[in-house]
């Protein structure tokens, strides 16, 4: 095996530089790159610590330098988007909770709207129901009517109502002297805010609140993790 002049001078230069990289800083260790002298005529080269004072290229020689890493190249184009994967299994469902204010006994009402059940709502969405019995006292010889009417009221602390149902009933006590009002709804809260949801009845017909009475209240409110809404 032969080795050329040059080729033998490199290796030796190559050496002394390792041999001497414990304590002189190459690479240089604020920039990484590396600093050799490359002889014009040979082009032999050494490696010099560029760093260090005094230690600078020939007149015979030029400077050269590389980093341990080359720049970064290009980014390349984009590969095609790969395949669908296959549906997942469907999660369990969430937990929903209701709160509800039911009330027994009988509860006169006037002509503007009398609170008779209230639940709290935090944030989220809820179904709302709501059910009252409306009753007419009998009276001899007299003929008395009433008109109840009965609405789910939201009421957010800032003041605002929301309406999300109302319902309305006849009764007499010479005819039809009980009624059932039904009322359901939708309602949403926002976040960090907690809203009340009340059942609300007044009485718009001619017998004052001695005659007609309201009993069997409920009211429910459950929170759900969604809806779906068709209108016709």
């Amino acid at each position: 095996m032969r080795f050329n002049r040059s080729s033998l001078a490199l290796a030796g230069l190559l050496a002394l530089g390792l041999t001497g990289s414990a304590q002189a800083a190459i690479p240089n260790n604020q920039t990484g790159v590396y600093s050799a002298c490359m002889a014009n005529t040979s082009g032999a080269l050494r490696l010099i610590d560029f760093q260090a004072s005094g230690n600078s290229c020939k007149s015979t020689e030029q400077i050269m330098g590389w980093n341990t890493a080359g720049p970064k190249g290009a980014t390349g184009a984009q590969g095609p988007a790969g395949a669908k994967g296959a549906t997942g299994p469907q999660g369990p469902a969430g937990v929903s909770f209701a709160r509800g204010h039911f009330r027994n006994g009988s509860h006169t009402i006037g002509n503007g709207y009398t609170t008779l059940a209230t639940v709290e709502m935090p944030s989220g969405m809820f179904m709302l129901s709501g059910k009252a019995n409306v009753y007419l006292t009998e009276m001899p010889v007299l003929e008395l009517w009433s008109m109840h009417t009965c609405r789910l009221l939201q009421k957010a602390s800032s003041g605002a109502e929301t309406v999300h149902d109302i319902a309305t009933t006849e009764v007499s006590d010479d005819y039809s002297e009980r009624s059932n009002l039904s009322m359901m709804g939708l309602a949403y809260v926002p976040p960090g805010q907690t809203d009340k949801l009340h059942l609300q009845c007044k009485d718009d017909g001619l017998a004052s609140a001695d005659f007609n009475s309201v009993n069997n209240i409920k009211l429910i409110a459950a929170q759900v993790g969604g809806y779906t809404v068709s209108s016709n």
